[in-house]
């Protein structure tokens, strides 16, 4: 009997700066495909890079923002940033854009959610496995 699992992957660097956001996306895809369930992925530190959706890469690089993007939407995964590591980053959603009077422009890619550290933690305790990269 097949047992299925509920996983969370926590993403702490960019696919510009490393290969965690590369190795988190193949990782996800493999284990979506094995019929498990991925709850959520997260991405923290300077993972959340790849929710800026100002950030222009060469065509040649694998574009991990567009590729959480489509696996998000085919999946229904949400995709989390740590609003408090993408406001030290620059990151800023809507919210930013109304509050804080020098924030001019959002650059929070659409697929990609602030949530807090502490508000993630209660979906990791759910689940069956944290995978970090």
């Amino acid at each position: 009997m097949k047992v299925y699992m509920n996983y969370v992957i926590l993403v702490s660097d960019f696919s510009n700066h490393s290969e965690n956001s590369i190795s988190a996306f193949l990782f996800s895809q493999a284990l979506l495909s094995a019929g498990h369930i991925l709850k959520n992925v997260f991405f923290f530190y300077n993972g959340v890079f790849d929710a800026n959706k100002m950030l222009i890469l060469p065509s040649d690089r694998f574009n991990a923002s567009l590729e959480w993007e489509n696996l998000s939407n085919i999946h229904n995964i949400p995709l989390y940033v740590c609003s408090s590591a993408s406001l030290e980053r620059g990151i800023f959603s809507h919210n930013e854009l109304k509050n804080i009077d020098h924030v001019k422009f959002v650059n929070l890619s659409s697929s990609f959610k602030f949530i807090g550290y502490t508000e993630w933690l209660l979906d990791v305790v759910q689940c069956d496995r944290l995978i970090q990269f």
